[in-house]
């Protein structure tokens, strides 16, 4: 079956570029008309070509799996139908933990993501001495390689790191950052640190796209900052918004790499407190070889994260 639709997809992008140029060639058009077409879609025919092999094949596969009890070394699959399906919401108790740690993650992360880039962004929307180096400074953190900078974190939350050195200078006591009810805010705290920088700057680029003939008509009027703020840049910024905040659940949805770096080999392993779904997925299909299940979990996180993102959209197409 998996190969069936893998070759599948090959005759589909094949068949639509065999009959994409048989149009263009017997549609009566001029010579220049007729080469650019031929051009175009010479291009994008590999690029789709490519994309369905990347993109499409693996979630199809993904989906096939999710109804099989999928082990890679054994010979035998037996076919299990929603079987998948009806044990994670019914005796998988991992799963279960797993979606509700998502949902504290992406409800605590998201907003305050949104929050500190809009506020970086405010006050570096002026440009003044050192602003670029600030906005350098605060986007580093975005496009540093995740798995050094979780690791540095890592020993910055140790017993004797960075943070516990200055509560103790401060005259507090040490913090168990990585324990059983503390672990997932602290990462929490590096994941907010490591993504906020990225949506400062998009807010950023909105803030300095406003034109300042707005503000002034609003000065005129005796609009104070806030009721420029509320009146004027929210509204103007609201595609904007509407985008970061997707992305920013995204994000907060697919997190991995920063629980997994973190975690392993901790001096108080943190177990359940912080299985996310997609070190769930990854746990279930490459530690314990359930690979139907974990086809089953991800097939789920990507319907979660759809079914978000269009009520984001439409939320954001009716206030507009």
């Amino acid at each position: 079956m998996e190969k069936l639709i893998f070759f599948g997809q090959f005759a589909v992008v094949a068949v639509l570029g065999i009959v994409t140029f048989a149009v263009i060639l017997a549609r009566p058009m001029s010579t220049v008309r007729r080469k650019q077409l031929l051009f175009v879609a010479s291009v994008l025919i590999p690029v789709l070509a490519i994309f369905f092999i990347v993109r499409i094949y693996p979630m199809l596969q993904t989906l096939i799996i999710s109804l099989f009890k999928y082990d890679p070394i054994r010979p035998v699959k037996p076919f299990r139908g929603l079987g998948n399906y009806v044990q994670l919401f019914t005796g998988d108790e991992q799963f279960q933990q797993s979606m509700r740690n998502t949902l504290l993650f992406a409800g605590i992360t998201v907003p305050a993501n949104m929050l500190i880039g809009l506020g970086l962004a405010l006050v570096l929307q002026r440009r003044f001495r050192g602003s670029s180096f600030f906005e350098s400074l605060f986007f580093i953190p975005y496009i540093a390689p995740i798995v050094p900078m979780a690791i540095v974190w890592q020993w910055m939350y140790a017993a004797d790191g960075v943070f516990n050195q200055l509560i103790l200078a401060l005259g507090g006591s040490k913090v168990a950052w990585m324990s059983l009810h503390t672990a997932l805010y602290s990462i929490m705290i590096l994941f907010i640190w490591q993504m906020n920088g990225y949506l400062m700057l998009i807010f950023l680029v909105g803030l300095r796209g406003i034109p300042d003939m707005y503000y002034e008509v609003a000065s005129i009027d005796g609009a104070n900052w806030w009721i420029q703020f509320t009146r004027v840049t929210l509204p103007l910024l609201r595609p904007i918004t509407l985008y970061g905040l997707i992305v920013s659940t995204l994000w907060a949805f697919m997190v991995f790499s920063q629980v997994f770096v973190m975690t392993q080999g901790s001096d108080v392993a943190p177990g359940a407190a912080v299985q996310v779904l997609v070190l769930d997925i990854y746990q279930k299909g490459f530690t314990y070889r359930k690979m139907g299940l974990a086809s089953a979990e991800a097939v789920m996180l990507l319907l979660i994260i759809l079914v978000i993102t269009l009520a984001q959209l439409r939320l954001g197409r009716a206030k507009e």
